[in-house]
């Protein structure tokens, strides 16, 4: 993970950040999700539960891949309609997704630089992804606020 810098491009600087986050989650690498979160950090599935602060956020998310099924390595999901805003401290990352149990294929973020794979049990789950991130020149980016909806799951 790179701090940002005033001559980067922040689309660019975001789908990186974004990948890196999704390349640790996928790889069950908990330990490394430590430096991604801030201390006052939330997860929140859209009306259903909140998560807040950071051992709080690495329970929910091993929780979450409990419940997909057996290792978190092979999955086959499409995000699209990925979109970053901006600030000059915060980036925003926005997508839908479609998450599907087969066996081994690419995550699509309708970007070049990312593709990320993982495994899930027998469901597809579909819904939308809100990260915010702050990003200040100079210094490590941290998600202060992660948001997610499961709107379909069959």
């Amino acid at each position: 993970m790179e701090v940002r810098t005033a001559s980067c491009d922040v689309n660019d600087y975001a789908c990186k950040l974004f990948k890196v986050y999704s390349d640790t989650v996928f790889a069950d690498d908990y330990e490394g999700l430590l430096k991604f979160y801030d201390d006052s950090a939330v997860l929140i599935e859209k009306g259903k539960e909140s998560f807040y602060g950071v051992d709080s956020i690495i329970n929910a998310i091993k929780a979450y891949h409990a419940g997909l099924g057996p290792g978190t390595t092979k999955v086959s999901s499409q995000n699209s309609e990925f979109k970053v805003e901006h600030t000059d401290n915060v980036i925003t990352i926005r997508c839908k997704y479609c998450v599907s149990s087969t066996e081994s294929q690419s995550i699509s973020l309708n970007h070049p630089q990312i593709k990320v794979q993982s495994v899930l049990a027998h469901e597809t789950w579909e819904g939308e992804y809100i990260q915010y991130w702050r990003s200040e020149i100079g210094k490590m980016p941290k998600i202060i606020r992660d948001e997610f909806s499961i709107d379909k799951r069959y």
